[in-house]
């Protein structure tokens, strides 16, 4: 184990962007504790979260919430390809001629990552000395804010070693790593709401045995904002004003720390078994693949297309027909499909029996914010695999024009995606013929037409990113920037550009949402297309052959 957590913590210091995730985290707490002191202080006030001017606590707890979501962030994606890297690059065999065990392999890459995550959480320090200096902050929070902050960080590495020897693209174990982290936290503040529910009906509210389904449901999204202390002013007044409807706050605290570690633990013990299983057997197959062989359904869930669709295909783009066959698993796009279709029979339920037409814009915004995150995980990775194994110059050298090779990688993304647009569009259809007139539908129809267009513009955008060899959290991050950001403020500038002709009405009607969506999708379209042409020059020039977003030397 000593050997693996050297060599683990050698590398980490060799690379630039440790020392960069540093930076960015230190500067956004530096511009949460400004922003908290000067701006956001009043914004705050006026939406009723806070009392008064800032205190101690108040600002202690903005800094808590940033701190948690780096956490969130970064611990099951620091993790996540840790054991897949191994996998893909053929290395994890090398390790197997050393006298470790797989267990001490899983265990020193697990050391490294609490030793990066909590030089990480170091930076915090100075800047929680301030609240704390000037005033308000007791143990109360100190104890909350560390017990929260320690459970997010066990359960967010336990998801990434747990996905990163399940799967083997980048993609696919960066997705699931993120699931299993919100899936454990979602069971941790389901067990904490649904328990101080249960004492708060048997000391006496009786309002509660009337609406179980609302109260339930309310009760499991609670404790989210709860954690974040900024609700009542911090931690200390949010428990003193609400005693009897809460549990006891440190057995709160010691349930969930506790149950977090024994995650990590179950992680590493079952990390462990998966290498050595792998070592085993072949390193490059994924517990996934495996499995579906084993019950038979590998054809199946391989989605491949008929011989019809690969001949034409083969004819018309024969990168189409490649990147067909040698894409990975689809289980990261079943999973996409399901919960698309899942929030979208939630949002049905909410128009059809309740009414509530807010529900179904709300879920439409979660359809397009979970399909953007899907499809850029995996575009940001789509040349990965061809970059590390040096099959990219082969294609290249084949005769190939480089835009039908980038055409072939867009189209292939896109159809596999194509069924969750889909579904998101036909579970829409229903909710409008259902309720047709509802005039709040409007903004349903434009959040999903929008939605639509960064779904499939994101893929063009996405594969230039890749093409530059930009790492795969760097290329995510920048997809999102460039699909989101410009249409956004050009569909805003057009808006504003039509309300202003129009010399009267109102922003939100129907005519200015009409104006949004024009802008938007043009934007989208224009640097959809802007960016195809960049990453087909990239190629047809060698320009990828550089460091990322390099010139080329003169």
């Amino acid at each position: 184990m000593n050997a693996v957590l050297q060599r683990e913590l050698v590398v980490q210091a060799r690379q630039a962007r440790t020392y960069w995730l540093r930076f960015l985290a230190g500067l956004a707490l530096a511009a949460t504790l400004g922003g908290q002191i000067f701006t956001l202080g009043d914004l705050a006030r006026a939406m009723g979260l806070w009392r008064g001017a800032p205190t101690g606590a108040e600002l202690f707890a903005g800094l808590h919430t940033v701190i948690s979501l780096v956490l969130l962030f970064t611990a099951p994606l620091i993790a996540a390809d840790s054991i897949a890297r191994e996998r893909r690059e053929g290395t994890l065999g090398l390790l197997a001629l050393t006298p470790l065990q797989p267990f001490e392999i899983v265990l020193g890459k697990v050391g490294a990552h609490v030793i990066r995550l909590f030089s990480l959480w170091l930076l915090s320090v100075p800047m929680l000395m301030v609240p704390v200096l000037m005033g308000g902050v007791n143990w109360v929070d100190i104890k909350c804010a560390l017990g929260i902050e320690l459970t997010i960080l066990c359960t967010g590495l336990a998801a990434g070693m747990i996905a990163s020897t399940v799967a083997l693209q980048w993609g696919n174990v960066a997705a699931l790593a993120g699931g299993l982290t919100l899936l454990c936290g979602q069971f941790l503040a389901s067990g904490v709401g649904l328990s101080a529910v249960i004492l708060a009906h048997r000391n006496g509210v009786n309002q509660i045995s009337d609406n179980w389904g609302i109260v339930a449901l309310v009760a499991s999204a609670a404790p989210w904002a709860a954690a974040t202390g900024m609700v009542e002013g911090g931690f200390g007044p949010m428990l003193s004003r609400n005693p009897a409807a809460l549990l006891p706050m440190d057995a709160v605290l010691m349930a969930i720390v506790t149950v977090s570690a024994i995650s990590l633990a179950v992680a590493v013990r079952f990390s462990g078994r998966r290498v050595e299983r792998l070592l085993r057997q072949d390193a490059g197959a994924s517990a996934t693949q495996s499995f579906l062989t084993r019950v038979g359904l590998a054809k199946v869930m391989e989605n491949r297309p008929t011989q019809r669709e690969r001949l034409r295909w083969l004819v018309q783009n024969p990168a189409r027909w490649l990147f067909s066959h040698s894409s990975p698993n689809s289980g990261g796009r079943w999973a996409n499909a399901i919960l698309i279709a899942g929030l979208g029979l939630i949002g049905l339920v909410g128009v059809v029996r309740y009414d509530h037409v807010e529900l179904l814009l709300i879920l439409s915004s979660l359809q397009v914010i979970v399909l953007s995150i899907g499809i850029s995980f995996e575009v940001a990775a789509s040349f990965r695999r061809e970059l590390e194994e040096g099959s990219l110059e082969i294609l290249l050298v084949s005769g190939l024009p480089s835009r039908k090779l980038i055409w072939g990688r867009v189209t292939q993304l896109w159809g596999a995606y194509l069924p969750s647009v889909a579904i998101s569009f036909a579970c829409l259809l229903m909710a409008l013929i259902w309720n047709l007139n509802n005039p709040n539908l409007g903004d349903a129809v434009a959040v999903w037409i929008c939605g639509a267009t960064s779904v499939f513009g994101t893929v063009p955008i996405g594969v230039r990113y890749a093409v530059r060899r930009l790492n795969p959290l760097h290329g995510w991050a920048w997809t999102l920037l460039t699909t989101g950001f410009p249409p956004m403020l050009l569909g805003g500038a057009t808006a504003m550009m039509f309300w202003g002709i129009r010399r009267g009405g109102d922003m939100s009607d129907a005519n200015s949402q009409a104006a949004f969506v024009l802008g938007f999708v043009v934007t989208q379209f224009a640097l959809a297309r802007t960016w195809f042409w960049l990453a087909a020059n990239d190629l047809h020039t060698r320009l990828f052959m550089l460091k990322p977003f390099q010139l080329r030397p003169s």
